[in-house]
This record gives C-alpha cells, structure tokens and sequence, in this order.
C-alpha cells in the first residue's frame, strides 16, 4: 500500500470514526432529553394532583365555612338564633323554618357536593350532635315559644350552642390556616 492510499485510508477511518461518535453523542443526547421530559412530566402531574386535592379542600373548607352561618346569632339571613327581649328579659330564639334549612345545607355540603369525605373526624363529631340537638329543640313536646311561633331555647342548652359554634369556627379557621388560605 503506497503512501497516499495510506492517507486515504486514515481519512476514511477518521470521517467513520467521527460519525460514530456523533451518533453516540446524539443518542445521547437524545436520552438524556428523553428521562428529562419524562420526569418533568411526572412532576407536573404530581402538581396537578397536590393541586387537585388543594382546590378539593378549599371547597370543603367553604362547605364548612358556610354552616357556621347557620349557627350564628348575628342578623343574618341564615341564622337560626336571635336574642329577644320579652317580658324585661332576654331569651335566645330559633326559627323553625331555618332549622329545615340548615338540615338541607348539611345534606348539600356532606352529601351531595361530597365535602364530608375530606372534613376532620373533630368537626363532624361537633356538627352532628349540635344538628341532633336543635332538631330535639324543634320536635320537642311542650317547647316554649314566644309570640312569633319561634322557639325559645333553654338556659341549660344556650351555652352548649354558644362554645360549640365558636370551637367549629376555631376549628374550620384552624384547617384553612393550617393549609395557608387564609
């Protein structure tokens, strides 16, 4: 082999030499941008889930949150409760026709939009004898009422309704707190 078909030769190895090696660094280069956008993906599906379960719980927090409107005794559409003044004293009072609300507003929140699921065993073991309480309240024989036809609650049962509205807003601030709402 002479001189120049040695050069040739070499020339021939060198350019399939740099093929090849540009062939590996593509593929992998394309490798490594494949796992790259593999994992991100898994990543923002991750996100989307955290997400998912941020924007659930936000829900049921508000689902919550207006139950407690229920419970108030300020002037309020909702409230069930409202202090009077009959015979020089006071009385707390209830309305029936909101107590049927509130039964409904519960079955809407727990049940039908299915916020109960995702509300702490702490607030449903607050919520449900408070339910069971007012709904006694109005099914009881011989309840009071006052001239309007509301039901006038008694002294024993004024300060249960009173600590228990303010622990299930303690307690539903808490857990919006707790997920940085608020």
């Amino acid at each position: 082999m002479t001189t120049p078909e040695k050069m040739e030769l070499a020339g021939l190895v060198i350019r399939g030499l740099s093929l090849v090696l540009t062939g590996i660094i593509a593929y992998l280069g394309y490798n490594w941008a494949h796992r790259n956008w593999v994992r991100q993906k898994a990543i923002e599906h991750d996100y989307q889930q955290q997400q998912l379960r941020f924007d659930t719980k936000i829900a049921a927090y508000k689902g919550a949150w207006s139950l407690i409107s229920y419970m108030g005794q300020m002037d309020n559409p909702k409230a069930m409760f409202y202090k009077s003044w009959e015979q020089g004293k006071e009385q707390l009072c209830l309305f029936p026709e909101r107590i049927v609300l509130f039964n409904e507003a519960i079955e809407r929140v727990f049940f039908a939009e299915g916020h109960g699921v995702l509300l702490p065993k702490a607030y449903k073991d607050l919520l449900f004898p408070y339910r069971t309480k007012v709904n006694r309240l109005r099914y009881q024989k011989g309840k009071q009422t006052n001239k309007a036809g509301h039901i006038i609650v008694p002294k024993e049962d004024i300060k249960y309704f009173n600590t228990t509205r303010q622990q299930m807003t303690e307690l539903v601030r808490g857990l919006m707190e707790a997920e940085r709402m608020i």
